[in-house]
């Protein structure tokens, strides 16, 4: 049985780990950003200490539920590890804790939100940005 919320999918009808599995690019936002511009399409950015409890639990228990994997698929998902002081953390604030980013195809921050977050909180960050989509004005 499917249950609307929201214009999404209700949280406990995707418990299950089905669903399309996460198709990270791995390291390279921009191949995410290139990925993106043809359709586009919205961007996660997820940057990680490698290694770390808070990274291991996130790759655990939140990108391989259903309530994650479904509403991803609509993304262009890459993965980075980083360091504290490396280019790429400093250029997107990463402190220290896992840091997801939502940018649009344009490389703007058009959502933003760190740690590891609770089924509800990931899939309703996820599904509002979606929802929420800025237009990119064509020129």
């Amino acid at each position: 049985m499917l249950v609307l919320f929201g214009g999404g999918y209700a949280v406990n009808e995707l418990r299950s780990q089905g669903g399309p599995p996460v198709g990270w690019i791995e390291g390279d936002i921009a191949l995410a950003l290139q990925s993106a511009a043809p359709h586009q399409q919205l961007i996660l950015v997820y940057l990680y200490e490698a290694g770390t409890p808070a990274a291991e639990r996130n790759e655990r228990e939140v990108f391989t539920k259903r309530w994650a994997r479904v509403p991803l698929a609509q993304m262009v998902c890459v993965r980075k590890a980083v360091r504290r002081n490396d280019e790429t953390a400093l250029r997107y604030g990463y402190e220290n804790q896992p840091l997801f980013l939502v940018l649009d195809a344009t490389g703007k921050i058009v959502n933003r939100t760190a740690g590891t977050p609770e089924e509800r909180q990931f899939y309703t960050y996820v599904s509002q940005t979606l929802e929420n989509k800025p237009k990119i004005e064509k020129r």
